[in-house]
């Protein structure tokens, strides 16, 4: 093709007009790559998936944001620069940024990672009869002008004010996860205005940040591509995976050599990913690099065999799903029914009477977010509210919402803890963060009249608690008694005393991260831009299960004897409530 136009004019004109057209005929005839590995030029020879992602991203541009989470390797960054240059070179008055971490990444002469450097490299090899004549003015510094198509490609490093001001086609944020969180989240909202298409591409570093929210938030207008190395033509030869245990062939073209090693972890897999496994002993690199997984690319503050082991061992479907009408002023139970879309769920039947077992002793633990969210229901963490049955450590309701105010929760909370009664007579033993709208909670339940609450113990010098009760209703989360509260939990799920009927509440704990001080994190509220919604604020099934537990821990012992009562009245008030109480226990039994 270069020697065709080269040599006849008529021919060039034509071969500019097919390469216009056609973005995948421009890159795989006159597109060149550098490969430092080798090192040499080669030509840029698409794989399906870029093609894919080159014709995507040309859709998309001037409508909706594109998101490309990839594998290491997968030519990402080329993909997306060849995409715009060929826009560049025959689309009039186009206006790009590139954007990246530091400025030295998006424009250095000396650097090949450069951004800027690769479009230089794309440009200098296309024949004459399509590569432009650049002046020193067109190309400057963290610029790129076109002396014909007048269009525009500009750089940046990241700052809070980035792209702000102007007007562009699209911008290009390269290796977006590795920006910090602070500066993801102040370049997602300094760009929202300026352009219609934004292109966010980078390998998965942590469930956490901008680009996570981006590949995962649910409701948001933007084109997700995932670059996996499985399908990339070299590396997925001898692809294969395991399915319980057993070996799945999946390039049945492929021969093995004699003796191969499989590794049946039941993830995709194939010689090449064999071979870099090998290469690197870190989960979490590969995980990271490789996998895109988001949540194993960080440090896990909870162990994913034990999580599993929970998970295949004690969850459920509810037995039941369904709403609690009570009353509005002083959170009195009125009547539980099924519901298809309800927000309790319930590992146990109810009885005749609508009720639960009334032989059983219940705790509640709670976590609460300040149910502030944007119109579209998005900001705001949920508020979660975990029973458990004191005497087995079995999880048996769940009440889950989102942008419900801490009083209004609490209402919720303290009607269901009536309704479930239980064999002390005084309700479940209810506990809650109380930290932030902790604190708005507490105070309403006790102004509801609710008294079986968890008080706060106090603690030495040293943080160690001494286990006096305090006059403060709550648990309160610090660093030391957040990590305390977790493990055990953790603990207890691996020894089977925690039973946790909820899996969505299991794998919650798999974003929990250790943070670089030590802290546990879940990292859907690392870096937010909402101060509502802090890293405390996030986990929430996580904590309420922890606190629950915590409560099941300090349960009464079971050979300690019980009250008798003896009622003078038969017809009395509480004579009555226990004649009830035995009819509704024999109708349970029956």
């Amino acid at each position: 093709m270069w020697d065709l136009g080269m040599s006849d004019r008529d021919a060039a004109h034509r071969l500019w007009i097919m390469c216009k057209r056609d973005p995948l005929f421009f890159i795989n005839t006159f597109g060149w790559i550098y490969e430092p590995r080798t090192p040499k030029e080669l030509p840029f020879i698409t794989y399906e998936p870029q093609d894919e992602a080159i014709l995507r991203l040309d859709r998309a541009a001037g409508h909706f944001d594109v998101g490309i989470d990839k594998s290491r390797d997968m030519g990402g960054s080329w993909v997306v620069l060849s995409w715009m240059f060929w826009r560049w070179n025959f689309y009039r008055l186009q206006s790009f940024l590139l954007v990246s971490r530091t400025e030295a990444l998006v424009d250095s002469a000396d650097d090949s990672d450069a951004l800027f450097w690769k479009l230089d490299f794309l440009r200098e090899y296309l024949p004459p009869f399509l590569r432009p004549n650049l002046t020193r003015s067109d190309r400057a510094h963290l610029k790129l002008m076109h002396p014909v198509t007048r269009s525009m490609i500009n750089g940046a490093s990241t700052t809070s004010d980035v792209a702000r001001g102007g007007r562009r086609t699209t911008v290009f944020m390269d290796e977006y996860a590795a920006f910090s969180l602070n500066d993801g989240y102040a370049v997602l909202a300094s760009t929202q205005a300026v352009t219609n298409t934004r292109v966010f591409l980078s390998t998965p570093k942590g469930a956490a940040g901008a680009f996570y929210e981006m590949m995962h938030g649910q409701g948001l207008e933007i084109d997700r591509i995932h670059l996996h190395w499985s399908r990339h033509p070299l590396k997925r030869r001898g692809l294969y995976t395991a399915e319980h245990g057993i070996l799945k062939v999946l390039d049945e073209r492929y021969d093995y050599p004699k003796g191969y090693e499989f590794v049946l972890d039941g993830k995709l897999r194939s010689p090449w990913y064999d071979k870099e496994c090998r290469r690197c002993p870190i989960p979490t690199l590969i995980a990271q690099e490789l996998d895109i997984d988001y949540v194993g690319s960080a440090s896990l503050a909870f162990n994913r065999e034990i999580l599993n082991l929970a998970i295949k061992r004690d969850t459920r479907d509810p037995v039941v799903i369904g709403e609690l009408k009570y009353t509005m002023d002083s959170a009195d139970p009125l009547e539980f029914g099924d519901r298809e879309l309800g927000r309790w769920k319930l590992w146990v039947h109810t009885d005749a009477y609508g009720s639960i077992s009334q032989s059983r002793n219940y705790c509640c633990g709670c976590d609460i977010s300040w149910g502030t969210s944007d119109m579209r229901g998005r900001g705001a963490s949920n508020s979660v509210a975990s029973w458990y049955d004191r005497d087995t450590g079995v999880k048996i309701a769940q009440l889950t919402v989102t942008g419900v105010e801490p009083k209004d929760f609490a209402k919720m909370v303290v009607a269901t803890c009536r309704w479930m009664g239980g064999k002390d007579e005084v309700g479940p033993h209810l506990g809650w963060e109380a930290n932030g709208p902790g604190r708005v909670f507490g105070e309403e339940v006790l102004r509801l009249g609710y008294r079986n609450v968890y008080y706060r113990k106090t603690s030495d010098n040293q943080g160690a608690t001494i286990g006096k009760a305090t006059e403060v209703p709550g648990w309160w989360s610090t660093k030391d008694a957040k990590i305390s509260l977790l493990t055990e939990y953790q603990r207890a799920l691996q020894t089977g005393e925690c039973c946790n009927r909820d899996e969505s509440s299991i794998r919650e704990a798999e974003c929990y991260v250790v943070m670089p001080n030590g802290s546990w994190e879940h990292q859907g509220g690392i870096g937010t831009l909402n101060p509502l919604e802090a890293a405390d604020n996030h986990g929430d099934k996580v904590i309420a299960d922890s606190i629950a537990w915590m409560l099941c821990r300090k349960r009464v012992d079971p050979a300690k004897p019980q009250v008798q009562r003896d009622y003078t009245n038969p017809m009395c008030f509480a004579a009555r409530m226990e004649q009830r109480k035995r009819e509704r226990e024999s109708v349970t039994r029956y």
